[in-house]
């Protein structure tokens, strides 16, 4: 008996205990989680904000002093993030990448209000499958993923869509 647990432990299939391990990825898992995170990176940094030139901004017809307001202003949005965030999680079973986006932030003229947005991403099609946001106590929420069976709920989608998103996001 020892000598079988000693072979299932050591090809990861049980401990002694008799619990199932999971196994190791294979290099190709290990490639597209890696890539998975890749795509996450470029996702995140595709929807940060930052400054106009004004360059930029006389391309499509703004003053270099719209484009100073305008950089203000972004630059104040950015000084009022509280939290910023991205992951991913590859799914072996699904092939499938998906990508989080969390954002929180201050704002108003006396930065008094407060709104949270989630967003998850299907890393290849770039499709955005959920959506919640809560912004002066109101909750909504969707699940644009068209495969999705959608329960009741109270909080206009919003725990729908964060336990969509939580499911997605869970490492297997």
């Amino acid at each position: 008996m020892r000598l079988l647990q000693a072979v299932l432990f050591g090809v990861g299939l049980a401990f002694p205990c008799g619990v199932i391990a999971q196994m190791a990825p294979t290099a190709a898992e290990e490639f597209k989680q890696t890539k998975c995170k890749q795509m996450a990176d470029e996702k995140a940094d595709s929807m940060t904000e930052r400054p106009m030139t004004d360059a930029k901004g006389a391309s499509v017809g703004l003053k270099p002093a719209d484009v100073a307001i305008m950089n203000k202003q972004i630059e104040l949005r950015m000084a009022n993030v509280i939290t910023s965030s991205h992951a991913s999680n590859y799914d072996p079973k699904s092939n499938r990448c998906y990508v989080e986006i969390v954002k929180q932030w201050r704002y108003g003229q006396d930065f008094e209000f407060e709104q949270y947005v989630r967003q998850l991403y299907d890393g290849q099609t770039n499709n955005l499958l959920g959506y919640v946001r809560i912004n002066r106590g109101l909750k909504i929420g969707a699940v644009y993923d068209p495969d999705y069976k959608s329960l009741a709920d109270n909080n206009l989608g919003f725990d729908n869509a964060n336990a969509y998103m939580d499911q997605k996001m869970r490492r297997r």
